[in-house]
């Protein structure tokens, strides 16, 4: 995965994704909302950071650039029904206006479905990565 920034080259290497959660009953029925929180690798731990971001999942398949543009590549629209396999995604940030503010992170992602009755968590995944220019 590579992003560019201002001519100059930044690449974004995960390292790995451990999936804590996954529950596939909830699909396809329900409103999703994403959570991705950032946490940056200082003295060999994981500290929370200031970068979180939170989306409602079909305004982000809709409206956001980046990641959504990235899902519309392979076609997933809303409502989500179904299996999807997630493998050698890249997401199109040629023109991404932000400097990444640390070296190495993991990104906690959490995705949770509003039912009728409450929200119920449906997904929870660690994807960690570090960039290098």
């Amino acid at each position: 995965m590579k992003v560019v920034y201002k001519g100059k080259c930044l690449k974004v290497v995960p390292d790995r994704v451990i999936v804590l959660y996954l529950d596939k009953e909830v699909f396809g029925h329900s409103k999703f909302y994403a959570h991705l929180i950032f946490y940056e690798y200082l003295h060999n731990e994981y500290r929370r950071s200031f970068v979180e971001m939170h989306f409602n999942v079909c305004d982000l398949l809709q409206k956001e650039a980046y990641i959504g543009g990235m899902f519309k590549k392979i076609g997933v629209t809303c409502p989500i029904f179904g299996e999807y396999r997630l493998m050698n995604m890249t997401i199109p940030t040629e023109n991404f206006p932000y400097v990444v503010p640390f070296e190495k992170t993991r990104v906690d992602i959490i995705v949770n479905a509003t039912a009728p009755d409450a929200d119920v968590m449906i997904y929870h995944a660690h994807v960690y990565c570090h960039f290098t220019k």
